[in-house]
């Protein structure tokens, strides 16, 4: 075998870069879901009118229904 060290170091960063995009994806999947249900939020009527109310009323209701599950 003749490779070059150049040759070596560019197969070594194409491996490398294969195994980033594995373990990128998902994080990338759950930050594009994030992006989708921030926009949503933007754009309820609720959230528009009164903000802190909103998002009071959300964790009231997620509290609510945690401390049913734990009943």
């Amino acid at each position: 075998m003749n490779s070059s060290l150049d040759d070596i170091m560019a197969k070594d960063k194409e491996i490398r870069s294969r195994k980033m995009e594995i373990s990128v994806r998902p994080k990338g999947k759950a930050i594009e879901k994030e992006i989708e249900r921030f926009k949503a939020v933007m754009q309820d009527p609720q959230f528009k009118a009164n903000p802190l109310k909103a998002i009071r009323r959300h964790v009231e209701n997620t509290w609510e229904r945690k401390e049913g599950m734990a009943l």
